[in-house]
């Protein structure tokens, strides 16, 4: 039973976020989008203002083999067009680019 219990909060504590790799929110309107080649970064966002901390460079990318990855191009594109702002939160990935975990339009 001991062992059983262990074995659970090894578990829970293994599955928690890490305190570095919580998202940071970005707030801003869209400046400019990149396109790259498929798992590069590929879909990549630059929001005009303050630069992003936290990241090697100014951008949030997501890749097409991402399940969200048309919805998150089709609301920024739109965002863009109707010069909305945007709340993109961001993590930074082992290369310390950051990947677009999830937004918000308003």
């Amino acid at each position: 039973m001991r062992t059983k219990l262990i074995y659970a909060a090894m578990a829970v504590i293994l599955t928690m976020p890490s305190p570095s790799l919580a998202s940071t929110k970005w707030t801003g309107k869209i400046y400019n989008f990149f396109g790259s080649s498929p798992n590069n970064n590929a879909f990549r966002v630059t929001l005009a203002g303050p630069a992003m901390t936290g990241c090697s460079f100014n951008y949030a990318y997501i890749n097409p083999s991402e399940g969200n990855y048309n919805t998150y191009v089709s609301m920024l594109l739109t965002a863009y067009s109707l010069q909305k702002t945007v709340d993109l939160f961001v993590t930074p990935d082992a290369s310390g680019f950051c990947h677009l975990d999830e937004m918000a339009v308003y």
